[in-house]
């Protein structure tokens, strides 16, 4: 929970878990499914093909919508810590090469998240991000919802 009142409501560990691995059903669903049905098993060279355009759009989504579809999904935005805007390019390719350092001692930089007073991970805090709640954008009325009716007389 965080502690100061103008903070965000940052996003916890589980619903983050929850969103990363809608991202790796999307991923094999979509991309490694057909082309190991396709390929077989050892994509060979293709795997560098496809890790490139797989970077590619994980950059791409949190440059343009703020997340991966699994955290737009479940509400969630990646952004600068420090202004909570979009975060920067750099920062987004930090983030994305800091992965690495969350992964490498037994996953503990991922579990951090469910440790950290702002619900970081180890690659939120090298990038300077945080994942948020987003607060929902209020839906636009339906041509419907605005006509008025004219009732006679």
């Amino acid at each position: 929970m965080n502690t100061l009142p103008d903070e965000p409501r940052t996003a916890g560990f589980w619903i983050r878990m929850f969103a990363s691995l809608f991202d790796i059903f999307l991923i094999f669903a979509f991309v490694y499914g057909p082309l190991m049905s396709i390929f077989g098993r050892e994509l060979g060279l293709l795997q560098w093909a496809v890790d490139a355009v797989l970077f590619a759009f994980t950059i791409f989504m949190w440059q343009t919508r703020g997340g991966t579809p699994g955290k737009l999904l479940l509400g969630l935005r990646v952004v600068d810590a420090t202004t909570l805007g979009p975060m920067t390019t750099p920062q987004a390719l930090g983030r994305y090469l800091a992965y690495l350092v969350s992964m490498l001692p037994l996953c503990l930089g991922f579990l951090w998240v469910a440790l950290d007073r702002r619900h970081q991970a180890w690659h939120d805090k090298l990038a300077g991000t945080l994942v948020i709640h987003a607060p929902r954008r209020p839906r636009e009325p339906s041509l419907v919802e605005t006509a008025k009716v004219i009732e006679p007389g």
